[in-house]
């Protein structure tokens, strides 16, 4: 399912589900607009096509190590996730001071906890074992991130920086103990975040 989902946000929300039953149930459930844009086929998978599925989700959804395993366990497990969008890199200082910030990153707008339908999609991306790269070479441009994503787990919580400008991730704890990926497809990332600003209503909460 998590391939299927991949495939639809790369073709820019215009695939069809053909008839998968687990997936029309969890729509069902969460009444996501964003997965109900295809039209659904009647006619169920052979039990060779449902066995091709599973394999594919499992391959795509394994759990594997990104930061260390209580930063991960949170990633993984969140009670909450609540979104900030980031200002713009800031050269006025005067301006950068006058805002709350999350590790000196001044923030635009605090977008509040994010809803079940939204976290259903983040939720596979982040997962997905291919969007992280280690190893490449220093990028020049300043890591600025357009938004954070902080997950809570009771009062333990680790903190997501995404930067299109640099097309990297930096995840951390609540110290600021930064480590840096570099994303191998962030469209994926970017329609996700679109997504969620078309939002009609911001609700203000505490950084």
């Amino acid at each position: 399912m998590a391939k299927k989902i991949r495939d639809y946000l790369k073709g820019g929300f215009e695939f069809a589900f053909h008839g998968d039953v687990r997936i029309r149930k969890r729509i069902a459930v969460f009444s996501v607009p964003l997965l109900i844009a295809g039209a659904c086929n009647t006619t169920l998978h052979s039990p060779t096509t449902e066995t091709s599925d599973t394999s594919e989700e499992n391959d795509s959804t394994e759990i594997f190590s990104i930061y260390n395993d209580s930063i991960d366990n949170i990633l993984m497990h969140p009670s909450n996730i609540s979104l900030y969008q980031m200002c713009s890199l800031v050269r006025d200082s005067s301006v950068a001071s006058q805002k709350d910030s999350l590790f000196n990153y001044p923030i635009d707008v605090k977008m509040g906890k994010l809803k079940p339908k939204e976290r259903i999609l983040l939720d596979f991306i982040i997962r997905d074992k291919g969007l992280y790269r280690t190893d490449y070479s220093p990028i020049r441009q300043p890591f600025n991130p357009n938004f954070v994503l902080k997950f809570s787990k009771g009062k333990q919580c680790a903190y997501y920086l995404v930067s299109f400008g640099t097309g990297e991730i930096a995840i951390t704890d609540a110290d600021g103990h930064f480590k840096l990926f570099l994303m191998n497809d962030m469209r994926l990332m970017e329609r996700w975040y679109n997504y969620v600003l078309s939002r009609t209503t911001l609700k203000e909460e505490k950084v």
